[in-house]
């Protein structure tokens, strides 16, 4: 191979490792402060560049309920989609997500307009 061609290469792949130890670096740092995003709970708006942001305000209980929940949220599909680190707004996600799920269950019979 041309002397040019390895020395073309040999930087190509510098400046790839490069740019993969920056985002590796945020990353760990997102990681490190619990802020890392919840890739099952919006990968299709994340993809599409759809999401919505809500502000939401709980009183502390529900803050506190959440945090009580983060460390008894496990098995696989959490652990392959967070590496295993739930934070406080992927306990309220599914919370919402699963509160949601119920109330369109109650409320999904023809003509049933009265809560349960």
């Amino acid at each position: 191979m041309a002397p040019d061609v390895v020395e073309l290469r040999k930087r190509r792949i510098e400046q790839h490792l490069s740019e993969l130890q920056v985002l590796t670096t945020e990353r760990m740092g997102s990681a490190l402060a619990g802020e890392l995003p919840c890739p099952g709970l919006e990968l299709e708006n994340d993809m599409a560049g759809n999401d919505v942001t809500m502000t939401l305000r709980v009183p502390p209980e529900v803050a506190e309920r959440a945090d009580d929940l983060k460390s008894r949220i496990h098995g696989p599909m959490i652990t392959a989609l967070t590496g295993g680190r739930v934070s406080r707004s992927m306990v309220l996600r599914l919370a919402l997500i699963e509160g949601l799920q119920v109330l369109e269950r109650r409320y999904s019979e023809e003509g049933d307009t009265n809560a349960r």
